[in-house]
């Protein structure tokens, strides 16, 4: 049995000094990492997250976002989260009506990509309350799941996407 191993990093994403943000990853197993935001009471909320991951020893591949384990769109009160993927969504040139949301791996080789290993960048788009994609109190919303082939017992790094960053 393999084990993948974390180190993780509590990533303190700073638009101002009296904003902060918790983000975690989770071994799931079989090869499946669950990345977690967590906000706690009174804080800010982040209007969109870049963050890099990367495999610091051992030889893991990246293989995939795990399919709908992320939100895709507007966040809505009956479907909060952080759904729109600035790097691959694909808005209509003529009816200016979003045909894809794509999903939250930046582009290889985009600007600010993560050369060693993968980024994700997640967006939300709400006005106030009734569509914020965490309540004010604070609270725990999955950005979404990766998947890797394990070949040995590995590192994962969780950094803030300088380029991307929290907003």
């Amino acid at each position: 049995m393999k084990k993948f191993m974390f180190v993780l990093m509590v990533a303190f994403l700073a638009a101002s000094p009296l904003m902060a943000a918790e983000i975690k990853a989770t071994d799931e197993g079989s090869g499946i990492v669950r990345i977690d935001y967590i906000m706690a009471n009174g804080e800010a909320r982040l209007r969109g997250i870049g963050l890099d991951l990367s495999i610091t020893s051992g030889d893991a591949v990246y293989d995939s976002i795990v399919a709908s384990s992320f939100k895709t769109g507007e966040s809505t009160s009956g479907s909060p989260g952080y759904g729109i993927f600035p790097g691959t969504i694909d808005v209509n040139g003529t009816t200016g009506l979003v045909d894809s949301y794509g999903s939250p791996k930046a582009p290889d080789g985009s600007p600010g990509a993560n050369p060693s290993g993968i980024t994700l960048e997640l967006g939300s788009l709400f006005v106030g309350e009734a569509n914020a994609p965490l309540p004010a109190t604070g609270g725990t919303i999955q950005l979404c799941k990766v998947k890797y082939n394990l070949t040995t017992t590995s590192h994962l790094t969780l950094t803030l996407n300088s380029t991307r960053g929290a907003r």
